[in-house]
């Protein structure tokens, strides 16, 4: 600590002065001296005491400040600590994300093809439906058309087995007749019987009861 310069003056005054001075001065003027030295010390004291006290108040000033540092330190710290668990935590929750997601793309993949599979066969049913309902169609006109001219056969005179259409025969007859009544003698036995029983079928349906003779 620095000591003020009064006091510093009035100490290098007296160490300065020499004993033989010291001698020769008086009882008064040394007590005068001295008196004003313990002042200056005095002076100095308190001066002194006074710096302590404000060294000291600075002092528990920055204590409390290193005890409010190391209170916010410990608190980021602690921060820290819930922030790595935090990020552990959302790591493992990212990586139970990521293997779900493979797991549900796999099993969309999986169900996509399952899906295309099924489509792709109602597809090929629908297909096969639309071809026999399309033959059934045609089957049906053909029945139609075959309706209509043996009602038209029907309606006019004739002789037995002159006006009956040939695709009628074809039906009637079996795919081995050649469409016409005149030609099953040349056929065998059986095929002349399966061809004349389709033939009285065919006939009987359309209402011709009697074949022995013409309806007029």
């Amino acid at each position: 600590m620095a000591k003020p310069p009064a006091a510093a003056a009035a100490s290098e005054e007296l160490s300065q002065v020499p004993d033989e001075e010291l001698l020769r001065w008086s009882k008064e003027e040394l007590a005068r001296r001295l008196r004003r030295a313990e002042g200056e010390k005095v002076g100095l004291m308190l001066e002194h005491g006074g710096l302590m006290r404000d060294v000291n108040r600075r002092l528990q000033q920055h204590l409390l400040e290193i005890r409010g540092l190391k209170d916010v330190n410990q608190r980021l710290q602690d921060d820290n600590q819930e922030l790595r668990e935090l990020c552990c935590f959302l790591d493992d929750d990212r990586q139970k994300g990521r293997k779900l997601a493979r797991e549900w793309q796999r099993f969309g993949r999986h169900a996509a093809g399952a899906v295309w599979h099924e489509v792709a066969r109602s597809q090929q049913k629908l297909r096969e439906l639309e071809a026999r309902q399309e033959a059934l169609l045609r089957e049906n006109l053909e029945l139609k058309e075959l309706v209509l001219m043996l009602d038209e056969e029907r309606a006019r005179p004739r002789v037995w087995g002159a006006g009956i259409p040939p695709g009628l025969l074809r039906a009637a007859c079996g795919p081995r007749s050649t469409g016409s009544p005149l030609r099953l003698q040349a056929a065998g036995p059986e095929d002349r019987a399966e061809s004349l029983f389709g033939l009285l079928s065919v006939l009987n349906f359309s209402g011709w009861a009697d074949l022995s003779q013409p309806r007029l």
